[in-house]
């Protein structure tokens, strides 16, 4: 029986969730753009007034993306079994992905983030929908996680090392390129759904 570790499913939820908090610094910017003979530069302090609320969500966006990242390998690293497990059957699912943008990303960004208001709609989305995707399992169909070089894989595997071989059919999330005959050992964290690092 695999244990579970449901902890980095929300880390995965957080990682996944990078390329939003970066863009919502970008459209917070107020950096004036003309093409006119007779533009002119409006000067670096006020160049910084209008784009510092939108320069420090990416910094600390990037800040908290780098510590989720390392804190989910470590994680996934000390819970992963001992034991290896042969790949028999494999089906590439990274096509499953494309959902989440369609979906979540493109509602939240036609927001205009001028107003507080927006801001905290926001969050309470990106909360709702956090607890939604973990609790339904389905926090790794997210096309940006493979930004982090994470792929999406049906697979069949076989516990060669157990008294009797075990055959189970799971759903992997890995940042390997995995074939039929590698070995990996699994970070069970919801039933059907494991991370694995090839071995």
């Amino acid at each position: 029986m695999k244990t579970q570790t449901r902890f980095p499913k929300y880390l995965l939820y957080i990682l996944s969730m990078a390329p939003f908090f970066i863009i919502l610094g970008l459209m917070s910017m107020d950096i004036p753009i003309c093409f006119d003979n007779y533009a002119e530069f409006i000067g670096w302090k006020t160049l910084w007034h209008n784009t510092r609320v939108g320069f420090f969500i990416i910094l600390g966006s990037v800040f908290v993306e780098l510590v989720i990242y390392w804190m989910f390998q470590r994680v996934c690293k000390r819970c992963a079994g001992e034991a290896s497990e042969k790949i028999t059957v494999i089906k590439n699912q990274n096509f499953e992905l494309m959902s989440f943008v369609t979906s979540i990303f493109l509602p939240l960004i036609s927001f205009q983030y001028n107003q507080l208001s927006h801001w905290i709609v926001t969050a309470i989305i990106v909360c709702l929908i956090g607890y939604i995707f973990c609790h339904a399992d389905a926090y790794y169909t997210n096309p940006t996680l493979a930004l982090f070089r994470y792929r999406l894989y049906d697979v069949e595997l076989d516990n060669q090392q157990a008294n009797n071989s075990e055959t189970r059919s799971i759903t992997i999330i890995a940042q390997s390129v995995l074939m039929v005959g590698d070995k990996v050992r699994c970070v069970s964290m919801t039933d059907g759904v494991s991370y694995a690092k090839k071995v």
